[in-house]
């Protein structure tokens, strides 16, 4: 009987402190609807957009937004992620390299296409780099192995994807025939033999441009410019249809024979054009007007960057200048010649 009774009162405690549980429960959830209540009406919410409010704010968040659901593990995700993922190197890239990008990634999705990333091994690899240089390009080839890299570094650090990492590891332990190309040298006498050439083949704007390019060591892009997408920026006020011109040298880029111009590698140069001859000697067979300096004679607008280097080629070939000597070559010699230096103290010192 005694065990029954001990029990029994047990089982009354705990019915008590349950009682009394519910019912500070329920004081609580009065006073804290009062309140509810009051911030409601002192707001002007109805209550019960009030209600989804609250239950809004006490509901677990909501999982945030995955960047890279579009990727499915497919090397054909992985390019379109590349091209699309706002922390991705191709969003930094300038118009005509993406052009460029844009053709190697094509080339790179035709071979692999829905293959998975994870099934890409180093025998896979080497069959893609086989067939890309089946024709002898083996240039190419090592520009698309090189595009390979970019994905599955992208892939690695942007992605987070383990078959990415996997991928990039197989490739930096690869290695592949690279062509070296002999270095080249266009010497000041070859330069003038571009010059006189191109005059004497009606082309004195491939004449003024080599004597920019040799003698104040400027790139072919930093002499003529480019032409981009209209919607591309910054904006320009020389326009052809949808597209525009950008960088080159401007005639408002020189006053009182100073060259001041921002190069495509955003560095400021600022050149005492009066020390250069060979400009000069350009700049006195012609007016200054309109806005580019360097202009085709075809349609009087500056060159389309193939058109220019075409161009150049031709009158380099009539002019004697050996084939592994390219226009390219020409910004080096001239940034290290001592005419260039001798401006560019000089110009240091009127500063």
């Amino acid at each position: 009987m005694k065990d029954e009774r001990t029990s029994s009162s047990r089982e009354a405690v705990k019915a008590a402190k349950k009682a009394r549980a519910v019912e500070q429960a329920a004081a609580a959830f009065e006073r804290d609807w009062a309140e509810f209540e009051r911030l409601a009406a002192k707001l002007d919410v109805p209550l019960d957009a009030a209600a989804a409010t609250q239950a809004k704010s006490e509901a677990p968040p909501e999982p945030q937004k995955n960047e890279n659901q579009g990727f499915d593990g497919s090397m054909t995700s992985l390019i379109a992620g590349y091209k699309s993922h706002p922390d991705s190197g191709y969003q930094k890239l300038g118009y005509q390299t993406r052009v460029s990008y844009d053709g190697l990634l094509r080339r790179v999705e035709r071979e692999f296409g829905p293959e998975q990333v994870g099934n890409v091994d180093a025998e896979r690899l080497l069959h893609a780099h086989t067939g890309w240089t089946a024709d002898g390009t083996v240039a190419m080839g090592h520009s698309l192995i090189g595009m390979m890299r970019r994905l599955a570094t992208f892939g690695s650090t942007i992605l987070k994807d383990r078959a990415c990492r996997e991928l990039r590891v197989t490739l930096h332990d690869m290695k592949f025939p690279v062509v070296r190309r002999k270095k080249g040298h266009l010497t000041a006498v070859q330069a003038n033999a571009v010059r006189a050439k191109a005059h004497e083949m009606k082309l004195p704007s491939i004449a003024l441009a080599q004597a920019f390019q040799f003698e104040c060591g400027l790139g072919q892009k930093d002499v003529i410019g480019e032409w981009v997408p209209i919607s591309e920026q910054p904006p320009s006020g020389v326009i052809n249809g949808k597209m525009k011109w950008l960088g080159g040298i401007r005639w408002s880029d020189i006053d009182n024979l100073i060259l001041r111009l921002t190069i495509s590698t955003g560095k400021n140069i600022q050149i005492d054009l009066r020390h250069m001859p060979m400009v000069m000697a350009e700049l006195a067979r012609r007016e200054p007007g309109g806005v580019p300096v360097v202009v085709y004679e075809k349609d009087g607008l500056p060159y389309q960057a193939y058109t220019f280097r075409r161009l150049w080629r031709l009158v380099a070939n009539a002019a004697g200048i050996p084939k592994t000597v390219m226009n390219m070559d020409s910004a080096g010699t001239g940034q290290n010649s001592p005419v260039v230096e001798a401006a560019r103290k000089d110009t240091d010192r009127r500063r």
